[in-house]
């Protein structure tokens, strides 16, 4: 599980589907904030998490 301390999740897990990377869960609410899961090259799930108090999206 990585924490995004900045917030964006919405824009790094946009970026990780364009890139082809598999998203096993879209985000989604989590304890204290948002949290979406996806699955690295070799196959191994990884996890982002962020602060509910933090921008969703950093894009204008």
């Amino acid at each position: 599980m990585f924490e995004l301390d900045d917030g964006g999740i919405d824009d790094v897990v946009a970026e990780l589907a364009h890139k082809g990377v598999t998203i096993v869960t879209p985000v989604s609410e989590a304890p204290g904030g948002w949290s979406a899961d996806f699955l690295d090259p070799d196959g191994f799930g990884l996890g982002l998490w962020q602060s509910g108090e933090l921008p969703r999206s950093l894009k204008n």
